[in-house]
């Protein structure tokens, strides 16, 4: 544990802090009676939109199993893998610095549930939600936390947001500019 407070103060003085907005997710959930150590036991998260690993140093202190994490930032990527995967290595993380496909998602999805896991899908790609995710998606992941941005075109944001809902996907946070929300089973 103390490897992951590190990290999370390695991540604060790069400035990639995104696991702010998940304490107040967190707190919401706790208000709505559920708890993510609960959700996450034993589950391999597939993180799009890894930032420079702010949201797997949040993931593992909640008893994630394993971390997939994808970024196509490279100033984010080689911020993760110079300074944050080194004090993790005691951890189960795998990071691809590639734009995420449908594909690799399924093959990470079938390779995890054939080792017992559960699936936690995390989105928050600033947009490229709308290039992957769809019903066949939705039907191999156990729980995620989805994130819908306002600058997806407004047809596919809506059957983005219709396809979460069909799935029993809920608004647990919305950003302070009201650009973004995020959903998540509950």
């Amino acid at each position: 544990m103390s490897e992951l407070i590190n990290a999370e103060f390695e991540i604060k003085k790069l400035g990639c802090d995104y696991f702010l907005e998940f304490l107040e997710l967190e707190s919401n959930l706790l208000k709505m009676g559920k708890n993510l150590d609960d959700i996450l036991f034993n589950s391999s998260v597939i993180d799009v939109g890894a930032d420079c690993g702010s949201s797997a140093i949040f993931f593992l202190k909640h008893n994630t199993y394993r971390v997939h994490a994808f970024e196509n930032n490279r100033d984010l990527c080689n911020k993760f893998q110079s300074n944050i995967l080194p004090i993790l290595k005691h951890y189960s993380v795998f990071f691809y610095c590639v734009p995420v496909k449908k594909e690799n998602i399924m093959n990470i999805i079938q390779y995890e549930k054939n080792e017992g896991r559960k699936i936690f899908l995390k989105v928050d790609c600033e947009g490229c939600e709308a290039e992957f995710l769809d019903e066949e998606l939705m039907t191999k992941i156990d729980n995620g936390l989805i994130a819908i941005h306002d600058w997806v075109p407004f047809p596919k944001r809506q059957d983005l947001v219709l396809l979460l809902k069909k799935y029993e996907y809920v608004p647990v946070f919305v950003t302070n500019d009201g650009r973004e929300i995020e959903f998540m089973k509950i």
